[in-house]
This record gives C-alpha cells, structure tokens and sequence, in this order.
C-alpha cells in the first residue's frame, strides 16, 4: 500500500485537554525529523541562532488552527521555559516557544528519550504553570488524533 502524506508527515497541531489545559503537539513519524529538532534545540541552546520559525514544507504542516511556531532562546535564565500563544480573530493561533539555554538543553535531553525509543512514545517538554499557556508534546509513532 502507498504512503499517503499523512502517514509520513509531521503536523503541529494545537488542541484543549478535558481539563482545560492547551497542548501544542508536534505529531512525528519519522526518526530523521525528530533528530532535526535535536539540531534546532542544540542550535538555541549553544546559542548558534536566538530564533527561528518552523515553516510549513513537504514534511512539515501547521493544522489549520495554527499560524505560525516560532522558538527563541530568551534571557531570563530562571524560566524552564514557556508556551505563549496569540489568539487572531481568524481564530488560528501564532505560538512562541521561548526559554533559557538551559531549557533548551533540558528539551534536548527529553527529547533524545523519544528519539532513543523502539516504540510510539510522547513526551510533555513543557510544565503546566503560571509561565505558559499551554503545553507541548512529542509524539513519535503514535495513531494521530481524529482529525489529523
């Protein structure tokens, strides 16, 4: 049987948990893309780059809810790092994923635990709390949500 797009691409997505709680989910099939994010995390955390946005390309969609995904190494080094999220009238949603070097360290690490898995696996990078707005999960391998 033939790939279809949706059996090989990674979709960000954006979704409310029944407690009420926001999760950005970074759905990934594929092994190479989650090392790409290693690459990315490892480019903020050593400072390579202080922000990038994720673009929309042939092996990356943004669902229709939202608009853009920035990530920014940011300064204040006592935060573990935050979600924000815009709202637009439009009703999508632009998230900005910003923290310190050392939260980008600790995303690789957590990171590097779904990349090292046999298995579909998720992982939470962020923390509910007063500093975000939602949260963000890895999935690898999973059966996507309804929908995507």
């Amino acid at each position: 049987m033939a790939a279809t797009v949706s059996d090989w691409v990674t979709i960000i997505d954006f979704y409310s948990r029944a407690n009420g709680r926001s999760v950005v989910r970074i759905d990934v099939q594929r092994k190479d893309f989650l090392r790409e994010l290693e690459r990315l995390f490892a480019s903020l955390a050593h400072g390579a780059v202080e922000e990038l946005q994720l673009e929309p390309s042939e092996d990356l969609i943004l669902s229709g809810r939202i608009k853009s995904v920035v990530l920014k190494r940011t300064a204040r080094e006592e935060s573990s790092g935050e979600i924000r999220t815009i709202k637009h009238s439009t009703g999508q949603i632009e998230v900005v994923w910003g923290g310190p070097a050392t939260a980008w360290d600790k995303n690789m690490q957590l990171l590097q635990k779904v990349t090292d898995s046999e298995i579909p696996c998720h992982q939470y990078l962020t923390e509910s709390g007063k500093d975000t707005d939602a949260e963000l999960e890895i999935a690898f391998g999973e059966r996507r949500p309804r929908g995507l």
